[in-house]
């Protein structure tokens, strides 16, 4: 078990990455607006906010279930990281305001963008790896997949939610009701909002695509640091003297 201190201490090397990510995309967006005159673009900065709200929550998270802490702590805190979990994959879809403006070239707002969003993904998968490291342990291999699997889904639902009917992750609390009416008119009445469904399925399978290859990755980096490490350090075996 670890103190809160030295599992940051861990985790600098990360942060320091994620910071200067989240540097990059300040700066490119401050440039712009310095250049052009026009804020157009500075609710991505919002966005990238929203984004490392789950990475934080699933890191209080991880190191509460290391020191065995989470207890009755762990289903408010999932539950908190689930809320905000879609406002990083979320910013995937600032990539529709993509469109010619003038006195900024368009290469650069794809630059822009693709900046934004690829951070926001990834702060959304480090968060997600913790998430999934403290679901694995508390349900095993399979019900730790099939957990994530569907967080994953529900992250494509949220992803219409927030892009197409304008909700807030706040919104979860302060106006429930609201939501479970318009989900409720959905599910009734499933042929009607194929939008719905086409979004939620579309994102859904990305990100569930995706974080199988990032999985798949991960295991073939450890393997192969294991394979590396036993050949240069080779268990000898003396032989039997007598």
């Amino acid at each position: 078990m670890t103190s809160f201190s030295a599992f940051v201490r861990a985790r600098l090397p990360l942060g320091a990455a994620v910071g200067t990510l989240l540097t990059w995309c300040a700066a490119l967006v401050a440039f712009r607006i310095s250049y052009s005159g026009h804020i157009t673009y500075r609710f991505l900065l919002w966005n990238l906010v929203l984004a490392v709200v789950p990475w934080v929550l699933s890191g209080i998270l991880r190191w509460a279930d290391d020191r065995h802490r989470a207890g009755w702590a762990a289903a408010p805190l999932l539950a908190g990281w689930l809320v905000f979990f879609p406002n990083a994959p979320y910013v995937l879809t600032d990539l529709l305001h993509l469109a010619p403006k003038p006195g900024v070239p368009l290469w650069y707002d794809l630059a822009l963008l693709l900046s934004c969003a690829g951070t926001a993904l990834a702060l959304g998968y480090l968060s997600l790896l913790d998430v999934h490291a403290v679901l694995t342990r508390r349900l095993g291999w399979a019900g730790g997949w099939l957990a994530v699997i569907g967080c994953l889904l529900l992250t494509g639902l949220g992803i219409y939610l927030g892009r197409y009917l304008r909700w807030n992750s706040w919104d979860v609390v302060t106006r429930p009701d609201h939501i479970a009416q318009e989900l409720a008119h959905r599910i009734r009445y499933l042929g009607r909002h194929p939008r719905t469904w086409g979004v939620t399925a579309l994102f859904g399978g990305f990100l569930t695509l995706s974080y199988v290859l990032l999985r798949a990755a991960q295991a073939q980096l450890v393997a192969a640091a294991r394979h590396e490490s036993a050949h240069r350090h080779p268990v000898s075996v003396s032989a039997p003297t007598g």
